[in-house]
């Protein structure tokens, strides 16, 4: 729940600058290294999460620049 909410006050500051695909999307079709990464997170490794969740973030920013300027 906590991760959850803490997306969603996140995301209501940001979502005007962020387009494209949103994170849950992102992560879902990754679903296998993100329960493994939430596995590591609930042991103290937060690496493997971090990264998931930055590869995602690129992927989004690398979308809304190819997308066309108005």
């Amino acid at each position: 729940m906590a991760r959850a909410l803490a997306y969603l006050v996140m995301a209501s500051k940001v979502a005007p600058i962020f387009k494209g695909e949103p994170l849950p999307a992102k992560l879902k079709k990754r679903k296998s290294e993100y329960v493994t990464g939430l596995k590591a997170a609930d042991k103290g490794n937060l690496g493997p999460l971090q990264n998931l969740v930055l590869e995602c973030f690129q992927e989004q920013i690398a979308e809304i620049s190819l997308m066309p300027k108005v």
